[in-house]
């Protein structure tokens, strides 16, 4: 496998690298955020060519050489170091942001039932916060702590806080769950199916963070059924939105739901549950479930 299909498979837009930039870390896009620079590269050598690669976003990293086993000792010790620094350091930024994030959901307010996004997508507000004109959601783990939120403007531009931790948290609408979880990417998405369904369901945030959550519910939960509400990126190489659900579904012995649309998906490039409820009627959603939830 050459470097380009290396890195392209693990997410990582290869167009950027400078493989003449030797032992300074390079800040790439991925395929899931394009417009940030989630993955990072760290070229030892180029005769022959040799780095080390990580993707923020899905936790993926490794190191490639174009020559079987040309990696060094040094080379292998210069990547654990990098790789321990690297989780320290993000460790510790991490607790920062959370301190942070908690200190500002003090100061927001209730979430404007008539903010421009929640009108657009149809959905209530669930308890969201809101800071100045912005959507606030608050990204838990499984014990309850604040780790970071997400913002959303009534455009519908989302942001993270930089820095603070995603992989594994959520944001949980309707109530505790007993024998049944739904998960879901987006608050859009996961609004719509907790109010066709009446259901318990997770907010997620993104299809990489699918997996993790679902494990965290499922170590939560043991014995409840665990359902994929999946984003279907029919238009999007690779259909991630499918791809990753089907992967956590696995992981928890789950099962994922996906929307279909037809024809008329074809045209607009419909991909999930609030495109369902927006653009024909939330009442037809829990056919989709009901062999599942019965």
């Amino acid at each position: 496998m050459d470097f380009i299909t290396t890195l392209r498979s693990a997410g990582i837009d290869p167009v950027d690298v400078d493989l003449n930039r030797i032992r300074a870390w390079q800040q790439l896009r991925t395929d899931d955020k394009p417009n940030r620079k989630n993955g990072r590269v760290l070229v030892f050598s180029t005769r022959p060519l040799r780095f080390y690669f990580q993707n923020h976003a899905t936790g993926i990293s490794g190191h490639y050489s174009d020559r079987p086993g040309f990696l060094s000792r040094q080379d292998l010790a210069q990547i654990q170091r990098v790789k321990q620094e690297s989780k320290l350091c993000r460790e510790l930024n991490q607790f920062e942001i959370a301190n942070m994030a908690a200190t500002n959901l003090q100061m927001a307010k209730p979430a404007d039932p008539q903010h421009a996004y929640l009108v657009r997508k149809q959905v209530k507000p669930h308890g969201l916060r809101q800071l100045g004109a912005s959507l606030v959601i608050p990204m838990l783990d499984g014990a309850g702590k604040l780790w970071s939120y997400q913002t959303i403007t009534g455009a519908g531009e989302k942001k993270y806080l930089y820095g603070g931790r995603k992989r594994g948290c959520f944001y949980l609408l309707g109530g505790v769950p007993r024998s049944v979880i739904v998960l879901a990417e987006g608050f859009a998405t996961t609004a719509t199916v907790q109010e066709a369904l009446n259901v318990p369901v997770v907010c997620c945030f993104d299809a990489a963070n699918l997996e993790p959550v679902a494990l965290a519910m499922r170590n939560q939960y043991s014995d409840a059924q665990i359902v994929i509400a999946a984003d279907n990126d029919a238009w999007t190489s690779g259909n991630p939105g499918l791809t990753y659900a089907t992967k956590a579904a696995t992981a928890v012995h789950g099962v994922v739901v996906f929307p279909e649309f037809g024809v008329p998906g074809i045209k607009d490039k419909l991909t999930d549950w609030n495109d369902m409820a927006v653009r024909y009627n939330a009442a037809i959603i829990p056919q989709f479930f009901a062999e599942v939830l019965q």
